[in-house]
């Protein structure tokens, strides 16, 4: 029993130590995906800060494959060289399993080492199966991973998918994710009608 409440007391120690860092990283990603630039850096300068002060090399490696994972989720390249360069201080298969998740490097014997939200949808693109893929996709959560695997099947997603990733995304005010798959959208539709009306809502969020 003393050992059970000595185990807690450090979980609880550690999760009040992490909070700060937890929240900048939460916000970094919110406001990364509203656009708004500013506060962007701020919240992930302000816990990358953090965690090299305290050393927690785990921490830096959850942001830096977060920073690389959003940025790839919107077709913008990263390679995840902040992560390489701390990798050989953390050897998490966990984390490289990611990392071989966003640049579509991921092999069948990694899936296991994914979180479990990406599974599924993993397992259906290593087999093609883009129909399931499709699926899948819009099954998972939170949206941030909804939109990193969405980028893996960009040019297999069904229209109607793009279209329920655009209004998940708008419903949270995520603006930079909305204007990216719009534009996905605009170059798949055919009706020129439809076409136009796109145009015009990405040039209005464009101007906000």
């Amino acid at each position: 029993m003393k050992k059970l409440i000595l185990f807690l007391s450090v979980i609880l120690l550690f999760s009040a130590c992490s909070i700060t860092k937890v929240q900048h990283l939460r916000l970094y990603k919110k406001n990364y995906l509203q656009d708004n630039d500013i506060q962007t850096k701020f919240h992930f300068q302000k816990a990358v800060q953090e965690a090299k002060s305290s050393k927690d090399y785990n921490t830096l490696g959850i942001l830096y494959l977060s920073e690389c994972g959003l940025n790839n989720s919107l077709g913008i390249q990263d390679k995840c060289d902040k992560y390489l360069e701390i990798k050989n201080k953390i050897n998490n298969k966990e984390y490289d399993a990611f990392m071989d998740l966003i640049h579509k490097k991921i092999k069948k014997e990694q899936v296991k080492f994914l979180c479990k939200n990406y599974r599924p949808f993993v397992y259906a693109m290593l087999l093609k199966d883009y129909k399931k893929a499709n699926e899948e996709v819009l099954k998972i959560e939170p949206l941030t991973s909804q939109l990193v695997s969405a980028n893996l099947i960009k040019e297999h997603l069904e229209v109607q998918t793009i279209k329920d990733i655009i209004n998940n995304n708008y419903y949270f005010g995520y603006k930079k994710a909305v204007i990216y798959w719009m534009i996905e959208l605009k170059n798949r539709v055919t009706n020129e009608k439809e076409k136009n009306e796109i145009i015009q809502k990405i040039k209005t969020l464009k101007n906000e």
